[in-house]
């Protein structure tokens, strides 16, 4: 499967449909670029990069891009120190992490916001939940993997709680929050999710994986999949919202970068 990158120019696939950014392109698919075309694909096995220079007809096989006819240029290149080669991107999936985290998209009346279902290269800076109405107080209370209770608080009346400095999480394993909001009824709602705090060799494949300052889009774009292949997903949200205002017009980019 091939991944489409960038695009710059008139493109479009034999089905005379335009090539879009984020679009999958199947073994099989023919592009047609047109006279300073250009269009970007990486494949999600294998992370080499092509790049097709109209105007020209190209095929996208298994193997990589087949010229049609003359005239048209192919480049390739391995981007991202060849980081791509450890971690296969998930395509169909750049919207979600890439291990089971529970407490996504759960019904609860209490949602929380930061870190929900993601895994996160340092200690998680603060949690924060959205404001319930009419809510007393919260309790907010973090367990480990195995259940056991690591810090509580309780009768709190912000959204937004930070970890003292001494209380330090391992890194390489997951954990669980939870807040209950107390209402004056007595009555009480509560929100759940889980995070994980990276261990070395996530941290490196991402260290490894970071474009410099002045890189291209393609490279940029990359950097956010491989995030969200990785788990890093409040990460990669960032990345996503930076190519969004960067390309303000490609519709599953902005779809993505609003996809929290």
């Amino acid at each position: 499967m091939a991944l489409v990158i960038d695009t710059q120019g008139a493109s479009s696939l034999r089905s005379k449909a335009r090539v879009e950014l984020l679009s999958e392109l199947p073994p099989g698919s023919e592009l047609q670029l047109d006279a300073a075309a250009r269009v970007v694909l990486v494949h999600t096995v294998t992370g080499v990069e092509y790049t097709l220079h109209g105007p020209g007809d190209f095929r996208w096989t298994s193997e990589g891009v087949q010229p049609l006819r003359t005239g048209g240029r192919i480049t390739t290149r391995e981007p991202l120190g060849g980081a791509l080669r450890e971690v296969q991107l998930r395509t169909g999936r750049l919207a979600q992490a890439s291990i089971a985290m529970r407490g996504e998209g759960r019904p609860e009346a209490l949602r929380l916001t930061s870190p929900v279902a993601t895994w996160l290269l340092e200690m998680p800076r603060a949690f924060s939940w959205q404001p319930q109405p009419a809510a007393l107080n919260y309790r907010f209370e973090l367990t480990d993997s195995r259940g056991t209770r690591i810090y509580v608080v309780e009768s709190l009346t912000d959204t937004r709680l930070a970890l003292p400095p001494t209380l330090r999480l391992e890194p390489g394993r997951t954990y669980a929050w939870q807040v209950t909001a107390r209402l004056p009824t007595g009555a009480s709602t509560e929100g759940w999710t889980e995070f994980g705090v990276a261990g070395d060799p996530m941290r490196s494949s991402a260290s490894r994986a970071q474009p410099a300052a002045d890189a291209g889009f393609s490279d940029r774009l990359l950097y956010a999949a491989l995030l969200d292949a990785l788990g890093l997903r409040e990460q990669a949200d960032g990345e996503w919202q930076r190519l969004a205002a960067d390309r303000p017009d490609e519709q599953r980019i902005r779809a993505r970068a609003a996809a929290q």
